[in-house]
């Protein structure tokens, strides 16, 4: 009897001091952005994604904010779930479930957590949260925790908002086949925004660490380069190994101030990618056709138009082909 009371202390302490991985991991991306209600008043929006296989989302999210130029201001807020969020947002089919609908396929849910504060007029705020842990992805060493940030310059660009996005930063590609993906990024003031890679924070600043020669610019084995259009966001590569991954995209934020591009604001996306093995050949879709032929053709590869303002409309085709 006491040989099987110590083995059942030991079975316990290590699933106390070791849980399962797959309750502990389910962090798979996020951003974190604000949104100006009028004088110093921010609407604070935190995005999580979670794996459904891993531990539950949080009810709610614990942020800080640190005035760079006065202690005085810094505090912390509880941003609230949104009831409702939490839909599953992976492309699937009922014949293969995920794990977000009972069955074994990598989903992905989206939680929206909020609450409004108010922000004294500051040179540089840090917007910052964290929690644990990432997933396990075959890039990078350990779960480890994650952390999201903001920045905001609310004294020299009183009640500025940050970009939102529409596409969601999770993505499922196919092993061989070119892609491409955009963030949907929308800047309700018209600022300029500057795209570019970072690697994710773990416990800020300690950064995601990164196996063997794989980085932030260099997330997964590609056989056309891995490239971040700055303006326009545009992230396009073709993986050649299955796999699963991390990177970071960063978005400046500018506006001219007194004649002076200046520095606004910045936001961070968290970003997990899976490559699987396809047997469809996606569809593929040709640049602006002007000549509106209403025809795929490959050598129309104009993707990018500049008009001067004009009553008159502006036409083009984009066309499609499905091998």
């Amino acid at each position: 009897m006491k040989t099987k009371f110590i083995i059942s202390v030991i079975i316990a302490l290590f699933l106390i001091v070791n849980p399962f991985k797959s309750m502990a991991t389910h962090f798979a991306g996020s951003d974190l952005t604000y949104t100006c209600l009028g004088g110093n008043t921010y609407l604070i929006t935190f995005t999580f994604y979670r794996d459904c296989s891993g531990a539950s989302a949080p009810t709610s999210q614990t942020v800080s904010f640190s005035c760079s130029s006065n202690s005085q201001f810094n505090f912390t807020a509880t941003l609230q779930r949104i009831p409702g969020t939490g839909q599953e947002i992976t492309p699937g089919c009922s014949a293969v479930p995920t794990h977000c609908s009972g069955g074994n396929g990598y989903g992905i849910q989206e939680y929206v957590y909020q609450a409004t504060v108010t922000l004294a007029p500051c040179n540089s705020w840090t917007i910052q949260t964290s929690s644990c842990c990432r997933n396990t992805v075959s890039t990078v060493s350990g779960q480890g925790s994650w952390t999201m940030l903001a920045h905001l310059n609310n004294l020299t660009a009183p009640c500025n908002s940050s970009p939102t996005f529409s596409n969601k930063p999770v993505a499922v590609v196919c092993q061989g086949q070119s892609f491409c993906f955009n963030h949907g990024a929308l800047d309700p003031d018209g600022d300029s925004l500057v795209y570019s890679f970072y690697a994710p924070y773990t416990n800020y600043p300690a950064t995601v660490p990164y196996n063997g020669s794989y980085s932030a610019t260099q997330f997964l084995q590609s056989s056309t380069p891995i490239t971040i259009d700055p303006v326009t966001g545009d992230i396009c590569f073709t993986p050649s190994l299955i796999q699963s991954t991390v990177t970071g995209v960063k978005v400046e934020e500018y506006r001219t101030i007194n004649g002076t591009p200046t520095l606004i604001g910045t936001v961070y996306r968290d970003l997990q990618m899976k490559v699987v093995q396809c047997n469809n050949n996606i569809p593929v879709l040709s640049g602006m056709d002007t000549t509106m032929s209403h025809t795929y053709n490959p050598n129309d590869t104009t993707y990018r138009i500049d008009v001067c303002l004009s009553p008159d409309p502006i036409e083009f085709d984009i066309n499609g082909f499905d091998a």
